[in-house]
């Protein structure tokens, strides 16, 4: 009988966090970088700097289009590790990372060699044009690096190197702020481009040595190119570049319906409102980008009880945190629009009325991007596809239909029905997958009735200290006995945690005073152990070829363990290991 464990939804809950606050430090990182230039061009050079800089925005478009292969990457390498296909994870990350590579390299190489005609294709001619001529000189040849970089964050929990991302968004930070200050008075807008090369080669320099190792979960493979997981990560990745597309008709429409029907006012507030969405948004983007983290994993195990606790908790702190985010807004609606513009004006009520409304959307976006990341961590992309250009571009529709009726108002109420109209897309097409009205998690994820293993077919065990370890290791015994297995095979299943579980505690636990452990046996048509826990990083493979002839008795146990198997699995994603053991079929000889 199953045993339902704390263990597993404390593990679930601990990576998932961890996993969430270093997305969301990054992105609100990114964020602050773009800012703070901003501030310091206009602090110590002109508005004209300002504008030229400005002109360069266009260019983000192109320089993004890598992001698409990196975004399907990262959900891919999370399927492959989940289920063992150890040779693509490398030969994916391989070939995702030459590819950007040569993308930022040629990039770099196009916008420093010919800035100046690109400067006047921008629109900025005269001293607006050597203004952005000086700074893509300075911020050009940094755009691989930029690149590269972001692409190892988004895979390091992988590889359990969290801390050493805090360590590159941090470096990113207050260098690039350092020498926006020491470079700016000397070399002008070409010193703030070079800070920002300068800062995201540092990153990328720290980033790199997690993926060098071979040892890595995520590494290098010499010679390794696959031009056909290439095709499938540009597949997973194509929302990112379609809701990119629709973000070109969102605020062309926007501008325009302010401008005709409210004023430049309206435009002003619109900028500020877009600003303050950009910070708000890494909130929710760092919950989105923890949720397809953890989700592609337990998708590439099968394990179709995670994926629904994973959305669990994904869906209680995303909705929690981003209402609590839009009550305080909406609280503090005229202190916050004091900060921006002067009390009494026009304009000032067009921002209280921006506070109080603008930020509606946040919860509904939250449901909307945990659904559609759901469905692209299981290869499904058709809806995906269409809703992120849909989403994004129907907000400056509604904004064009609502501006003549209700004036800045229905502006800012754009983006709730936009999201709203999207919510009840996604729930009509769960609505015509299942062919009935249903709220359950598993029918809103619209998980296959054959994924995963059936109630009978697995046991899960929670394993609180190191005296439950043999009354555990029994428990899987009894499991797999009652499941038609040998009692040889049994015995060994039941030998393999027990030993796994010990090792655990005396080699990972490192003096703390609870773990969380928990155990899953799987027996279909193949027997599957996994093993997870919070305790520090151990792979116990490491141990398990070793033999010393002074004292042969050493990593026996371990030793033994690898004979049992027909393989062997270990990451540590985000902190957690994870080992998985299959069991060799031979062994089911006698009952």
């Amino acid at each position: 009988m199953s045993i339902k464990p704390s263990a597993k939804k404390n593990i679930i809950r601990i990576s998932y966090i961890r996993i969430a606050l270093v997305s969301i430090v990054t992105l609100l990182a990114m964020s602050a970088c773009g800012l703070i230039d901003s501030i310091v061009i206009s602090r110590h050079l002109d508005t004209r700097a300002v504008a030229a800089v400005g002109y360069y925005a266009p260019m983000n478009v192109l320089t993004d289009l890598i992001y698409v292969v990196g975004v399907g990457a990262c959900l891919l390498c999370g399927n492959f590790i989940g289920s063992g296909q150890q040779s693509r994870v490398n030969s994916l990350f391989t070939t995702t990372f030459t590819v950007t590579f040569a993308y930022g390299a040629l990039l770099s190489t196009l916008l420093t060699a010919a800035r100046v005609p690109i400067s006047a294709l921008l629109g900025a001619r005269g001293e607006n044009g050597q203004l952005l001529s000086q700074y893509m000189a300075g911020y050009a040849p940094g755009i691989v690096f930029t690149q590269l970089s972001a692409l190892l964050m988004s895979l390091a929990s992988f590889n359990g190197a969290i801390h050493r991302s805090y360590v590159a968004i941090g470096t990113l930070f207050c260098l690039n702020s350092l020498l926006d200050l020491l470079l700016v008075g000397p070399l002008g807008l070409f010193g703030v481009g070079l800070a920002t090369t300068i800062s995201c080669l540092a990153s990328f320099l720290i980033m790199l040595p997690a993926y060098l190792g071979r040892n890595q979960t995520v590494h290098f493979e010499r010679g390794s190119f696959d031009a056909k997981l290439l095709m499938e990560s540009i597949r997973r990745g194509l929302p990112s570049l379609l809701f990119t597309a629709g973000l070109l008709i969102k605020n062309s429409l926007i501008n325009y319906s302010l401008t005709v029907y409210v004023g430049y006012e309206g435009v002003a507030v619109a900028n500020v409102l877009g600003s303050l969405c950009g910070i708000a948004g890494s909130f929710s983007g760092g919950f989105a980008n923890a949720f397809s983290s953890l989700m592609s994993l337990y998708v590439g195990e099968e394990d179709r009880e995670s994926v629904i606790d994973v959305f669990h908790v994904a869906l209680r702190i995303g909705l929690a945190f981003m209402s609590l985010m839009v009550i305080t807004v909406m609280a503090l609606s005229a202190p916050l629009t004091d900060v921006f513009f002067a009390r009494g004006t026009r304009v000032w009520q067009m921002g209280r009325n921006m506070f109080l409304l603008g930020f509606l959307f946040f919860p509904v976006n939250v449901f909307i991007n945990l659904l559609m990341n759901g469905y692209k961590a299981q290869g499904r992309m058709t809806l995906c596809n269409i809703l992120s250009f849909l989403e994004a571009a129907m907000v400056g529709v509604f904004a064009l239909v609502t501006a003549p009726h209700f004036g800045d108002r229905g502006v800012w109420l754009a983006n709730t029905w936009s999201d709203l109209l999207a919510m009840a897309i996604l729930l009509l097409s769960v609505f015509l997958f299942k062919k009935k009205v249903t709220f359950h998690s598993a029918d809103l994820l619209k998980l296959s009735p054959d994924f995963g293993a059936k109630p009978d077919e697995f046991a899960e065990y929670a394993v609180r200290s190191m005296a439950e370890v043999g009354s555990v290791s029994q428990s899987v015994t009894a499991f797999c006995r009652q499941r038609g297995r040998s009692r040889r095979t049994a015995f060994l299943s039941g030998l393999c945690v027990e030993e796994i579980a010990r090792n655990v505690y005396q080699h990972g636990a490192g003096g703390k005073r609870s773990c969380s452990v928990n155990v899953r046996v799987t027996c279909r048509d193949q027997l599957i152990i996994r093993i997870q826990d919070d305790c520090r990083k151990f792979d116990p493979r490491e141990r398990m070829n070793l033999y010393t002839p002074a004292n042969p008795e050493s990593n026996i146990g371990l030793r033994l363990v690898a004979k049992m198997t027909s393989e062997i699995d270990y990451y540590n994603n985000a902190g957690i290991n994870t080992m998985i053991m299959k069991i060799r079929p031979e062994s089911d000889g006698s009952r």
